[in-house]
């Protein structure tokens, strides 16, 4: 009867488990959330991206995307040291999306209206196939598989491996 008991416990608590994002709590499947806010406003810069990890720490160096749906224009930014992206983009719904290594991409869509001032902020969390020491392994050569990469300009890596592009090829 006491096994029986601990066996129910322990799948409630695999069951009902949660990440927290921000401040607040999710499902454990959760890989990023984002918020949008928008103001009227008269600036050319109409919308403002700001990327931030799980704890709300700005990830510097994020990329991010805007492209106009279905078909139309595309801009990309690195973000800033305050993990933010500025963009001058035509009144019109935008597919947002943010990369940043070792953490889950995200993407959401975005209605600028005319008139309109948009912050959208995402908090991304850690990518769980990605190894947080793969560049000091690369460095220091105790990972083969890193100090390939690494020397190929790796871009892509994860629990299925890395890719690397050179001169114009592309190998796994």
């Amino acid at each position: 009867m006491r096994s029986l008991s601990i066996a129910s416990l322990t799948y409630l608590a695999f069951v009902t488990a949660c990440v927290t994002i921000n401040g607040k709590s999710y499902p454990s499947s959760t890989r990023f959330t984002s918020e949008q806010v928008c103001q009227p406003g008269q600036s050319l810069e109409n919308l403002r991206v700001v990327v931030n990890d799980w704890k709300g720490k700005p990830l510097a160096g994020a990329k991010v995307r805007a492209a106009q749906e279905p078909n139309g224009a595309i801009d990309g930014r690195v973000v800033d040291r305050e993990g933010a992206a500025v963009f001058s983009l035509a009144a019109d719904n935008w597919q947002v999306s943010v990369r940043f290594p070792g953490f889950n991409s995200a993407n959401r869509s975005v209605q600028v209206g005319v008139g309109q001032v948009c912050v959208v902020t995402f908090y991304l969390r850690r990518n769980e196939g990605f190894d947080p020491d793969f560049f000091s392994k690369a460095l220091s050569g105790t990972s083969p598989e890193a100090v390939s990469a690494v020397k190929c300009g790796a871009t892509i890596l994860g629990r299925r491996g890395s890719m690397c592009v050179t001169s114009g090829h592309t190998r796994a």
